[in-house]
């Protein structure tokens, strides 16, 4: 071996040994905290009744010129987010001309949290062109429900009508949109 590797060889032996001898008496301390992050989605629900029964669905039999009839729904916000407003959708399957001759109105009964002013259509057919908002700012917090009376009036023209024994279902989707 020359004497350059030996001479090399030697001071890389003696950084070594002086590194492991400051290394060894060096001592510190030191400390960890660690944190665990959970991300979780909350819920938009949308609890639709009319009251006394689980259903909002309402049927009326033997509906005749003049008749009014009167049906409730109750709006909730069961979930755990804030519900920005709820809109009415409807599909109308059945008689088109009975239809146009029942007459409906959606009036708030409780005027609590979320009410929107009553809404009233000419006749069940325009409730399918329209998206009609029944209520706005439900808050995930509050129990109490926003309170609907729906009035259906067969109008009396008093003119003879050919809309006896018609049948039409009315389906009827509320739709909770997340409060933003």
């Amino acid at each position: 071996m020359s004497i350059k590797k030996k001479l090399g060889m030697g001071v890389a032996t003696a950084a070594l040994g002086l590194s492991l001898v400051a290394g060894g008496t060096f001592a510190y301390f030191n400390d960890e905290a660690k944190a665990e992050s959970t991300f979780a989605t909350g819920t938009l629900q949308l609890g639709l009744s009319s009251g006394d029964k689980e259903s909002a669905a309402f049927s009326f039999e033997n509906f005749k010129p003049g008749d009014v009839k009167k049906a409730e729904i109750h709006l909730t916000n069961e979930g755990s987010l804030d519900i920005g407003k709820v809109t009415l959708d409807a599909n109308l399957k059945g008689d088109d001309e009975l239809a146009s001759e029942i007459y409906v109105t959606a009036t708030p009964k409780n005027g609590g949290q979320g009410s929107v002013e009553g809404v009233s259509l000419e006749n069940i057919a325009e409730m399918e062109e329209e998206q009609t908002i029944l209520a706005k700012n439900l808050k995930s917090d509050d129990d109490e429900p926003v309170i609907y009376e729906l009035e259906f009036e067969f109008k009396d023209t008093g003119k003879p009508q050919d809309l006896q024994d018609k049948r039409m279902t009315l389906e009827t989707t509320y739709t909770a949109i997340q409060e933003r």
